[in-house]
């Protein structure tokens, strides 16, 4: 474990914390008021080890410093990846929110990586010193509900082509942008669905003006119509 004052001191950190969804709209002296207020440690992890897992996990949440980190789920001897974080991207803030007592899936390091954590009892006390702070995590776990429910419409759709629509907007609330690399293989997995099936889909929502394919990435032409699918 290496204590993140030990390291240059919170002054050198503030750019960083300034990019993540915690201290966003705030500024470098009003950060390291705040961050005056709690204590943090940064952790190292090698390749692969594994930071939380439905059996081993902390309260906290942790901000991925450096490197990158794989967030999946563990099917028998198969590890199933559902998403990576890249530097400024957390985990952990389920925990520190939730009554139970309970991780849903497991984070281990894709690369060598540096992870900077603060306790639930820290995030509790940013919460009660910043207004600021209070919005943007109602914000961010409004974000995850809205993600979540798109999950839920895109595998409730009667059709593919509705399926694939709901994907497609869980998508576009996620990168917040009309256009995202797109990859087939996984939007198939996502929905359940055959290649043969996605394609067909594609093509459908392509015919009708919705959206676009190219050079590996989705252009949204038609945000209305597209969600116009899903009625």
């Amino acid at each position: 474990m290496i204590h993140f004052y030990e390291r240059g001191g919170m002054e050198a950190y503030t750019e960083f914390f300034a990019k993540t969804f915690l201290f966003k709209s705030l500024d470098g002296s009003q950060i390291n008021k705040l961050l005056s207020s709690v204590s943090i440690e940064e952790k190292c992890y090698q390749k692969g080890d594994i930071i939380y897992s439905p059996d081993d996990f902390e309260r906290k949440i942790g901000f991925v410093y450096s490197g990158e980190c794989i967030i999946g789920r563990q099917a028998g001897d198969t590890f199933i990846p559902l998403n990576t974080l890249k530097a400024e991207e957390s985990f952990g803030i389920v925990t520190v929110f939730s009554a139970r007592d309970e991780f849903p899936t497991l984070v281990k390091a894709k690369v060598s990586s540096n992870v900077i954590f603060f306790s639930a009892d820290d995030i509790k006390v940013l919460v009660t010193k910043s207004p600021e702070i209070s919005l943007n995590v109602i914000e961010f776990l409004t974000r995850k509900i809205n993600f979540l429910n798109d999950k839920i419409a895109a595998f409730s759709g009667s059709s593919v082509e509705e399926k694939l629509a709901g994907y497609i907007l869980g998508l576009q609330r996620k990168y917040n942008s009309l256009e995202f690399e797109f990859n087939k293989k996984k939007g198939s997995e996502a929905i359940n669905c055959g290649r043969a099936s996605l394609y067909r889909a594609i093509e459908a929502l392509e015919s009708t003006g919705d959206i676009s394919i190219e050079n590996k990435k989705i252009y949204i032409k038609d945000l209305e119509g597209l969600e116009r699918v899903l009625k």
